[in-house]
């Protein structure tokens, strides 16, 4: 079995789809990573608080500690650098 390295077809398959498409697919993709990351340390026992905390954000008053939709595929997107903080290994 022989195998293709990704740095042999990059720039070809990246002209095929056109650069804006590609990166657009590869944010998407890093979003919906990192929001199943962050739903999986909230399973861990995670308060909503300490995942906020640990991206160097704070809850406002009032919000309730629950992780929803939004926590999950693709949901890290709004809070991007937190969020790629917080569900980075070793963020």
């Amino acid at each position: 079995m022989t195998f293709t390295k990704w740095s042999q077809i990059r720039d070809e398959q990246i002209e095929r789809i056109g650069r804006e498409e590609f990166e657009a697919g590869k944010e998407q993709m890093l979003a919906e990573a990192r929001g199943w990351r962050l739903a999986e340390i909230r399973r861990r026992g995670l308060t909503q608080a300490q995942v906020a905390e640990r991206m160097g954000r704070r809850q406002e008053p009032g919000q309730p500690d629950r992780a929803g939709p939004g926590v999950h595929a693709g949901g890290a997107g709004p809070v991007c650098g937190g969020a790629r903080r917080a569900a980075e290994p070793d963020g």
